[in-house]
């Protein structure tokens, strides 16, 4: 049976049986120590020192040992894209010296002119917005003739609005109108009934705001006058509108 003694063993010291690295001198300085530069370190540097410099031309031998290396990797491969060094292309610069820029582009093989449009082609575009015109003017005038209207209306509302107000005010008595371009009397002055005398923009022109005495709307459209008056019974209607309010079409 064997027995066990307490004593704990002494460790070994790995660190003294090492023998350290040799030391070279550096031209720095005589006698002073520098570490040895290691066989990965040196094969790295010597790796990266036989990589070719981007952006400038192989040295024959190794473009001759790419293309071995290349052909051998994919026979069907053209040739041509390895044997022939591809051109930098660079983007085209704006002429700041004597350089003309039309050779420069041309050298570089980056300026794409544009070209011009041909004779169909404009005449094609004539015909397109010549369509569109004789599709939208007319909207246009229908739409401007519609706002005449619903304006004319909305001066005719206000006009009779007053009359019933001055002769409620005035206990049933009619205002003093007389014919003429906007003489609508007591329904102006003051500002109290109207701020200003109405016009009839469908009638339009320089007669939009002529008053006529009248019995009755007009049959027809014209242009002379721009509102029709009653004196005797108050009533007011629309030049070139009927009976109903509705315009009567221009010619």
């Amino acid at each position: 049976m064997r027995t066990t003694s307490s004593r704990p063993r002494p460790i070994r010291s790995t660190t003294a049986s090492r023998s350290p690295r040799p030391l070279l001198p550096t031209s720095a300085g005589p006698g002073m120590p520098q570490r040895a530069p290691s066989a990965r370190r040196t094969s790295t540097s010597r790796r990266a020192r036989s990589r070719p410099i981007p952006d400038r031309p192989l040295h024959p031998v190794q473009r001759a040992h790419e293309f071995h290396v290349l052909q051998a990797s994919d026979p069907f491969r053209d040739r041509s894209s390895f044997c022939i060094p591809r051109r930098r292309e660079e983007p085209a610069q704006p002429k700041t010296s004597g350089m003309n820029l039309t050779r420069y582009c041309r050298a570089t093989r980056t300026c794409q002119h544009s070209p011009a449009f041909t004779l169909i082609e404009v005449l094609i575009v004539v015909m397109i917005l010549g369509i569109l015109a004789t599709i939208v003017i007319p909207q246009l005038a229908g739409a401007t003739e519609d706002a005449e209207i619903e304006t004319a209306r909305h001066e005719l509302y206000k006009l009779r609005r007053a009359i019933e107000v001055y002769e409620a005010v005035n206990n049933n008595t009619l205002p003093n109108v007389t014919e003429g371009d906007g003489t609508w009397g007591a329904l102006t002055s003051g500002n109290q009934y109207l701020k200003s005398a109405p016009v009839n923009p469908y009638v339009g022109g320089a007669n939009a705001g002529v008053i006529v005495f009248g019995a009755g709307p007009d049959a027809e459209y014209q242009s002379n006058y721009g509102w029709i008056y009653d004196p005797a019974t108050g009533q007011v209607w629309a030049g070139s509108f009927d009976n109903a309010d509705q315009p009567h079409p221009k010619p």
